[in-house]
């Protein structure tokens, strides 16, 4: 109900602006009268009495008005009651005189011209009946005087007088119908807007705090940095942050929660004052913006301010709490030039406070740029299956002697809904670090086997892999998870591979030795991935049960360059490729990006290769298009002397 109130402050505001107008004009009415009454042959002295009573009531009015503009709906009130009064009884002084030779409807006119005026002013009284009870019983005693006065001035034949009477009493009733009728066009008009600005308020205010809220602060943001755009003006950007607010809403609970937020913030606007902006953009999070001009000097004194506002104690309930505060700083135009890399840039220094100890603030440079990009990374993920922002994309692997593609891998892309495409080297260990690896491993895995099925239809030993992470394998339900998706999918076992790093034989070698043999059981080939790019031990290849080993691309890289790299990659990859064949193992070459490596893998004995030379990995949907271009063509005649790239 506050905004409602601020309305019909304003509501009030405008009409005490215009009474103090308005009251001039009626004493100059009334100064009027006194002066011009007798030489108009029209004088009473009810009327000297009256219009000295009027002055003397519209001058105390406006002193009121001035001096008090909160009492302007009581003013109205009153004003409007005693107008009504004074024509009321001045009606019935009338009717007393009718037989004294006074001009009855000339003094009736002057009656008339008020009329209009009390209607008017009791639409302006808002929040109350009294308006309409005024015109009711105004309009009632009017017409009740007008039919006794119009039956006496007939019995008496002053026809003058029931002209006047009868003219006054109609225009009277007419007048009431019209102002009742733009009464209710006036409350109609209320109501709409109240309903638009309550609507307005609750999009763009914090119902905990009362202050803005993100949707406010990106709008004002956005206004700060055009005029300061057109101005060459500067200001600054404050990310606050609690410490360990959690805790709050954990012991306290969280209606204590909001309270705590609420006093708080309060206390920082209290700081803040009308020159900043204060809003609230989620949880505990808060975003101040300085005004124009701040210099750094100031702006690392209002943060200490902020601060120390905020760690006083706060009483709630019995309890009493004390908060501490993580604050970041920023500056247009020496930082970022929108609304996003201003809050991202303060985000970011805010959070290289948190992991410096918390409770202080700090400056964004440009190294916190990648620190804040991988934090947001590690908490956001956790919502990309949810926002339906994840999707998959398969790279072919063919057979370098045929051309034929014998496999397709399965990877992971992930396209934020607000900053785009993100990277999987970024993606994937942060999904690795916080544990969201285990669900998005599944959910890769189950699409991937139900993709396959049309793909089978135009090539029937066309197979899968799909990478699996230490943590993954790690995990109490792999196992489960590997049969549970099977069944569902209806996949066969000997469709799939499943893809790992030699970082899976890192530790409890048992473990994994026996979840591996369970997987090799069911029929599931087993890739090592990234062969080379780690402490590899030969030994694994031999104790495991791999069925295919690729080649960490970097080996492929070097190959055909004019350094001693060349020499060194040619070394470990015939050797490999040896050990392979002596292990029976498959080899895949991967990251094959020209004709010349492609020469060199056939010539060092790899059958798989992999690589931006034959495909970048392409949608799901793109699948079936690139299977039917490639039996549309003679591979083996591609492949002589080296492979094309295929195009899509």
């Amino acid at each position: 109900m506050a905004l409602l109130d601020t309305l019909y402050d304003d509501y009030e505001k405008r009409w005490q602006q215009f009474l103090l107008v308005f009251n001039p004009l009626g004493i100059i009415a009334f100064l009027i009268c006194l002066v011009l009454e007798k030489p108009s042959h029209q004088y009473l002295l009810f009327d000297s009495i009256a219009y000295t009573l009027s002055v003397v009531f519209f001058i105390i009015t406006e002193v009121i008005l001035f001096l008090k503009p909160k009492l302007v709906r009581h003013v109205i009130a009153s004003f409007v009651a005693a107008i009504s009064l004074f024509f009321l009884v001045r009606v019935i002084y009338l009717m007393t005189l009718l037989n004294t030779g006074i001009d009855i409807p000339a003094q009736l006119s002057e009656g008339f011209y008020w009329i209009p005026t009390i209607y008017l002013l009791s639409l302006a009284l808002p929040r109350s009946l009294f308006n309409k009870r005024i015109q009711m019983l105004f309009t009632l005693l009017f017409a009740i005087a007008g039919f006794i006065f119009i039956s006496l001035a007939s019995y008496q034949a002053k026809w003058d007088a029931v002209y006047a009477i009868s003219q006054v009493t109609l225009a009277n009733i007419a007048l009431f119908l019209l102002a009742r009728k733009f009464a209710q066009y006036k409350d109609d008009l209320i109501s709409t807007q109240v309903k638009l600005n309550l609507t307005e308020h609750y999009a763009y205010t914090d119902t905990v705090t009362g202050l803005p809220n993100r949707l406010q602060l990106e709008s004002y943001l956005t206004e700060r940095i055009n005029l300061a755009k057109k101005k060459s003006l500067s200001f600054a950007v404050l990310f606050i942050d609690f410490d360990n607010f959690k805790l709050i809403n954990d012991v306290l609970g969280h209606e204590a929660g909001d309270q705590v937020l609420k006093h708080a913030s309060q206390r920082m606007q209290a700081v803040l004052g009308k020159d900043h902006f204060l809003a609230r953009q989620s949880g505990d999070e808060f975003v101040a913006v300085s005004a124009d001009g701040i210099a750094k000097r100031d702006l690392e004194k209002l943060a200490i301010e902020l601060r120390q506002a905020v760690y006083t104690p706060l009483n709630i309930g019995q309890e009493v709490t004390q908060l501490t505060a993580s604050i970041g700083l920023t500056f247009y135009p020496e930082g970022a030039d929108t609304v996003t890399g201003l809050l991202r840039q303060a985000d970011a220094a805010m959070y290289r406070v948190k992991h410096s100890g918390k409770n202080g603030s700090v400056f964004f440079d440009t190294e916190m740029d990648d620190f804040s990009e991988r934090q947001f990374v590690e908490q956001d993920i956790r919502y990309a299956l949810e926002r339906q922002e994840m999707s998959l994309v398969a790279q072919p692997i063919l057979n370098l002697n045929t051309g034929k593609i014998v496999k397709f891998e399965v990877l992971a892309r992930w396209n934020h809904t607000q900053r785009g495409p993100i990277s999987p080297a970024l993606f994937i260990p942060a999904a690795e670090r916080n544990g969201f690896i285990v669900p998005l491993g599944e959910w890769v895995l189950r699409e991937a086997c139900y993709a396959i099925k049309p793909w089978l239809e135009q090539q029937a030993e066309l197979k899968i892999s799909v990478n699996v992470s230490k943590i993954q394998l790690a995990h109490p339900d792999f196992l489960a998870m590997i049969h549970r998706v099977l069944a569902e999918t209806q996949m066969s076992p000997s469709k799939l591979d499943l893809e790992m790093t030699e970082s899976v034989l890192d530790s409890n070698l048992e473990q994994t030795y026996e979840i591996l043999s369970h997987l090799r059981s069911l029929g599931i080939g087993l890739m090592m991935d990234d062969f080379g790019k780690g402490y590899s031990s030969l030994a694994y290849l031999k104790d495991f049960p791999f069925d295919v080993i690729k080649l960490d691309r970097g080996f492929i890289s070097d190959l055909n360059q004019d350094t001693q790299a060349d020499a060194y990659s040619r070394a470990i990859l015939s050797g490999v490729s040896q050990i392979a064949k002596h292990l029976g193992l498959d080899l895949v070459a991967e990251g094959i990006e020209t004709a010349e490596q492609l020469d060199s893998c056939k010539a060092l004995g790899y059958h798989l290769g992999q690589g931006y030379y034959f495909s970048k990995p392409v949608s799901f949907n793109k699948v079936p298009e690139l299977l039917a271009e490639e039996l549309s063509i003679d591979l083996r005649t591609k492949l002589e002397p080296h492979v094309q790239r295929l195009v899509f």
